[in-house]
C-alpha cells in the first residue's frame, strides 16, 4: 500500500477545459506527488486520490473508469502540452468494495511508468480502496506525438 496520508489529502486538480477531458468534471482528483501534467517532473509517476464527484454505486464500470482517469505519467515529465494516445490497455479488477461503511470512498491511484522514450511510454497502475484493499491493476502503453 503506497499511501500514508489520510484519504482525500493532496492538491486538487480542477476541471480546466479544453486542457482536461470532459469526463474529468465528474471526478474529484487530489494529487500527491509533484507530478501534475506538463510540470517538468523528474519522474514519470502519478499518484493521487480519486473518486466520483457525487456518491454513486461503485461497480466494475466505476472501478475501471477510476483506474483509467489519470493522465499518462509521461506528461508529468513534459514541460509543454503534446498529444498522446493509448496503444493498448489491460485492466484487472481484483475486488469491488462494499459501500456499507462509506458510500463515497476515496481510491488511491499509483501509476509509475517503467518505459519512457523514443515516442513510447507505459504505466503500471494500481488502485486501492481507502481501507487499503487493492481493488484493481492495469497496464497501458502510450504513443507520444510530440516529435521531441
Amino acid at each position: 500500500m503506497p499511501f500514508t496520508d489520510p484519504p482525500g489529502e493532496g492538491k486538487e486538480l480542477p476541471f480546466l477545459p479544453p486542457l482536461t477531458p470532459q469526463f474529468t468534471q465528474h471526478l474529484e482528483y487530489r494529487w500527491v506527488l509533484n507530478s501534475t501534467p506538463f510540470s517538468g517532473a523528474e519522474d514519470a509517476h502519478v499518484q493521487g486520490w480519486i473518486r466520483p464527484a457525487i456518491p454513486v454505486a461503485v461497480d466494475g464500470a466505476q472501478i475501471l473508469a477510476l483506474l483509467d482517469a489519470y493522465p499518462p505519467p509521461v506528461w508529468s515529465k513534459a514541460k509543454r502540452v503534446f498529444m498522446a494516445s493509448s496503444l493498448s490497455s489491460h485492466f484487472q479488477i481484483r475486488e469491488i468494495p462494499s459501500a456499507k461503511e462509506n458510500p463515497h470512498p476515496w481510491f488511491f491511484y499509483d501509476g509509475p511508468a517503467s518505459v519512457v522514450g523514443q515516442g513510447y511510454s507505459d504505466v503500471q497502475a494500481r488502485l486501492w480502496h481507502e481501507d487499503g484493499t487493492l481493488v484493481a491493476v492495469g497496464m497501458q502503453q502510450f504513443v507520444d506525438f510530440s516529435n521531441r
